[in-house]
């Protein structure tokens, strides 16, 4: 197979990396993903795929291609008791349930999004990992390589990441840039004689005088993924199964509305069960005032 494994560990390197940081975010101490140089390996047969947790993105951009993330049903259910709150099971579980293996599929999908950023902040091209619903075996001809997790919360687990040969061709074609040469650190400057530093206080901004009379008001929170702008005739001819593309990237943050207007960004999570956001961005204070329009 076209490329080497040292080509594209970066790749698996940042995915590593995400999980890590998904699973702190989960509460898990002291999380630690340990990813293995990839290696030509065939893909799970018929056989194997149906007694295991599969889940399939699609790689566009600078590199095209598939990938297929593999777990044991045991493994799959641990992740997913992050995301859903349910207690450790102590059996392995012979069949899990919908809800389940949609937590496990949106802790990956999250990690992806977070890889793709992460693709573009160190190596400045765009790589879309975008889910796919139904996950098929990844090509008989493959990489693969193995994350081990391992924390306080629970014990190892192991997951398998196979990319098909495409990716792994796409991936092994971009260059990896040098590391950074360290700056020089400027001499320190030799000290004043006398000097006086005052620093002023910080102050937090202040509410409104009338704020306090509205808090008990409830309003209306919406979080928005994206929209378009749709004909008349395309919205009679929506049909169950139809697909409406958003104008927004899978990896770019969602919006929280209230009252009609944006007061915070974040990314999409599973709260017990529930879709959720964990906001990153929030809007200045006076900015989510004037959303009430006192």
């Amino acid at each position: 197979m076209p490329g080497t494994a040292s080509q594209f560990k970066p790749f698996c390197n940042m995915w590593a990396d995400n999980i890590s940081s998904s699973l702190a975010s989960y509460g898990v101490a002291a999380p630690t993903v340990i990813a293995t140089d990839p290696v030509a390996s065939p893909a799970p047969s018929q056989q194997e795929f149906e007694k295991l947790v599969c889940i399939r993105f699609t790689c566009t951009g600078a590199a095209k291609g598939e990938l297929l993330w593999v777990a044991e049903k045991a493994a799959a259910l641990q992740v997913a008791q992050l995301l859903t709150g349910a207690g450790p099971t102590a059996a392995e579980p012979e069949h899990l349930s919908d809800e389940d293996r949609d937590a496990f599929a949106e802790f990956l999908r999250q990690a992806a999004g977070q890889t793709a950023t992460s693709w573009k902040a160190e190596l400045s091209s765009e790589l879309t990992l975008t889910f796919q619903a139904t996950a098929v075996p990844a090509p008989v001809t493959a990489h693969c390589s193995t994350f081990t997790l391992v924390a306080e919360k629970f014990a190892s687990l192991t997951l398998r990441l196979y990319l098909d040969g495409d990716l792994s061709e796409g991936l092994s074609a971009i260059p990896i840039p040098p590391p950074p040469e360290p700056a020089e650190t400027p001499a320190p400057p030799p000290p004043a004689e006398s000097a006086e530093i005052s620093v002023a206080p910080l102050q937090n901004e202040p509410l409104p005088a009338n704020l306090g009379l509205v808090m008990d008001v409830e309003l209306e929170a919406t979080i928005r993924f994206g929209d378009r702008e749709m004909l008349l005739r395309d919205i009679f001819g929506l049909m169950a199964g139809a697909v409406v593309e958003l104008n927004q990237m899978v990896n770019e943050p969602a919006e929280l509305h209230v009252a009609g207007r944006l007061v915070a960004r974040g990314e999409v999570v599973v709260v017990d069960g529930n879709f959720g956001l964990r906001v990153t961005e929030v809007a200045a204070l006076h900015e989510r005032v004037a959303a009430i329009n006192l």
